[in-house]
């Protein structure tokens, strides 16, 4: 029993060790230090400063993905009447133009 309960106090202090050392500070300033290193790393990432292999390995998925959004942006017109056999004002949208008319009626909806 008494070699069981060394080997499980040994794995805890194991985890133990690897967590981040008690702050020294105000709690309140340590929690918005690692807040702000957190989002500088993020930006960092983001902008490409640091993990570049990340930002190019998702280019073109973040291409793909913007292409996505742009084909269903919604082309509304400012007129009365029927719009939807004009082709659509928005580049790579797949969506049909509409008018005033159904946007009214879209608001009684």
């Amino acid at each position: 029993m008494a070699r069981k309960v060394r080997a499980e106090l040994s794995i805890y202090e194991r985890e133990y060790s690897r967590l981040p050392p008690v702050a020294k500070g105000v709690p309140l300033t340590e929690i918005m230090l690692r807040v702000t290193a957190f989002c500088q790393e993020f930006t960092d990432a983001v902008v490409g400063n640091k993990h570049n292999d990340f930002v190019q390995s998702n280019r073109a998925l973040y291409s793909r993905f913007k292409d996505e959004i742009v084909a269903t942006t919604p082309d509304f017109r400012p007129y009365d009447g029927d719009v939807s056999g004009h082709s659509s004002l928005v580049k790579g949208s797949h969506t049909t133009p509409h008018g005033l008319e159904y946007v009214r009626e879209a608001i009684k909806r």
